[in-house]
């Protein structure tokens, strides 16, 4: 009786009225002693809100209906892709929501509506990658502050790959106590590569100038974080380097002489293929071997600057 009242007292009430009736229609369902036959009428009548002109009414439902799990799932679902006003609290909040129901609007939201999903608590880490991967800088912000969010590696090299140019990502990342140190070095070589052309764009270096600074501040960089990593951390970020070219004599040396045995160690590891070392003996050996390779380098060079002079 109530439900057919309320029904028929909506069409001609004003949008701010009928926005409070839904809401109190919206609580009834979920905390009230309702009948069968009562509920079923209340959760018609809801859905018939949703097709209401004014965004009042539905944003409305979706404040009362974010965090439960009792909410009637169609009505919840509904609201997730309706316009942004009425869909943050559902998609920032819904226990309803599967992942792939994301990982779906996260492709073809806007950035408010990625924002919200990156501010969910217990995100996982397929969410999390869509929003990596075509999240907006915004979006990806919000994920890298979310304390519960699930990044995998991936996605910490994604977000450094499409945003790491903007100075809020890298100051968000790089006060980070278990960031990656593979992603903070790419962090770094970022941070190189937009000053090297900032100084080239107003003329105070020369290019090759600007990126032999660069280089050489990146290798120092590389030995500091080198230097906060351990285990498995080092192997990847010793991978990393390998990766990009970034695995030198001349890095490995500088490790070397800054007292960075274990990034020594693993650097050799990783060029040859062999298990790191556990004694001194083989510490000294592996030293040898690096020095050798250094005298090889810097011979090979010499006669490269030979040969262009002689042409």
């Amino acid at each position: 009786m109530i439900v057919r009242q309320f029904i028929s007292w909506i069409k001609t009430a004003p949008a701010g009225e009928r926005a409070e009736a839904t809401r109190a229609l919206a609580r009834a369902w979920l905390i009230s002693d309702l009948t069968e036959e009562d509920r079923t009428a209340a959760e018609g009548a809801l859905l018939m809100q949703l097709d209401d002109a004014s965004p009042l009414v539905r944003q409305a439902m979706a404040e009362v209906f974010a965090r439960s799990l009792e909410a009637p799932a169609a009505i919840v679902q509904a609201l997730s892709v309706d316009q942004p006003s009425v869909a943050l609290p559902i998609l920032e909040h819904s226990p309803l929501l599967i992942d792939a129901d994301l990982v779906d609007i996260v492709a073809t939201g806007n950035s408010e509506t990625q924002c919200a999903i990156a501010r969910r608590i217990n995100l996982p880490a397929s969410v999390c990658a869509a929003i990596a991967e075509v999240g907006t800088a915004e979006a990806a912000l919000e994920l890298i502050e979310n304390a519960f969010a699930e990044l995998a590696p991936f996605s910490w090299d994604r977000i450094v790959e499409r945003h790491g140019h903007l100075a809020a990502i890298r100051e968000s990342m790089l006060v980070l106590e278990d960031l990656p140190g593979a992603t903070r070095l790419a962090l770094v070589a970022k941070l190189s590569e937009t000053l090297a052309q900032f100084v080239v764009a107003r003329n105070w270096l020369s290019p090759d100038r600007a990126e032999r600074i660069a280089s050489e501040a990146r290798e120092r960089s590389t030995v500091n974080i080198a230097a906060r990593s351990r285990g498995d951390d080092m192997r990847g970020l010793v991978q990393h380097l390998r990766a990009t070219g970034q695995l030198t004599a001349g890095l490995i040396l500088r490790a070397l002489l800054s007292g960075n045995l274990e990034l020594f160690d693993a650097a050799l590891a990783e060029l040859s293929g062999l298990p790191q070392p556990r004694g001194a003996a083989d510490r000294v050996g592996k030293a040898v071997l690096a020095a050798d390779f250094q005298r090889h380098a810097e011979g090979g060079e010499r006669r490269f600057r030979q040969t262009g002079a002689a042409q």
